[in-house]
């Protein structure tokens, strides 16, 4: 568990941006591939 202080400072990090991103992935698929099965929701 963290202390109240460590929470704290990670939501001031959160709010400033200091966690990083997530990297943008290049040549990903865009196309939504629907294919049949068997679901019982069909």
């Amino acid at each position: 568990m963290n202390t109240e202080a460590e929470v704290h400072q990670a939501f001031e990090d959160f709010q400033a941006g200091r966690l990083g991103q997530v990297p943008a992935v290049h040549n990903a698929p865009t196309d939504l591939l629907v294919t049949e099965t068997d679901s019982p929701l069909d």
